[in-house]
């Protein structure tokens, strides 16, 4: 189960990779981009993410099973940082926009893109009590994102040149950091 909240003490939601914790022959398994945007909304909440993966008979893993952890691996290499050593911060979810945190200064909005969105939006909300001159940037290539204030917040602007290549990856990560 996932935590609608935080709570406060550790919590960890056990799921497997498939159906089943052993291994079965035919499983249906979760996607990279299921598997992400699973992590993505427990750590957004303090969770910890223990995924159920098991070998066969001869303790080797399905090639389904080693390409989606690859697929996890590799977004993590680039967005790890919004997700390894944070800490949950209000609002934690705000529809497909999930929040953690580092410190004092540093936020981080990850946009989860829906399987039939075709361009993530032009303007995403972050919703930050941060102040002074912030920057805002895309996590995955450290490109600076231009942003201005709104009230409870900032709105960061997505070049339309990426929109489209934004929305087919897992996770969109957004770094906010007061300078």
């Amino acid at each position: 189960k996932v935590l609608e909240k935080p709570i406060p003490v550790p919590w960890e939601s056990c799921v497997t990779l498939g159906n089943d914790w052993g291994w079965v022959p035919n499983d249906k398994y979760k996607s990279g981009t299921e598997v992400i945007q699973l992590l993505t909304g427990i750590v957004a909440k303090g969770g910890n993410l223990l995924l159920g993966v098991g070998p066969d008979g001869k303790g080797e893993f399905e090639p389904k099973i080693k390409q989606t952890l690859e697929e996890v691996g590799k977004w993590l290499d680039v967005n790890g940082d919004a997700i390894y050593a944070t800490k949950p911060i209000l609002p934690y979810s705000d529809g497909n926009l999930f929040y953690t945190s580092k410190g004092e200064k540093t936020v981080f909005g990850i946009y989860l893109p829906t399987a039939n969105e075709k361009e993530i939006p032009s303007q995403i909300i972050i919703k930050t009590n941060l102040k002074g001159k912030l920057n805002v940037t895309l996590l995955a290539n450290k490109q600076k994102l231009n942003y201005k204030s709104v009230t409870g917040g900032i709105s960061v602007a997505i070049p339309n040149s990426l929109r489209a290549e934004l929305a087919k990856q897992a996770g969109v990560a957004i770094k906010v950091n007061a300078q």
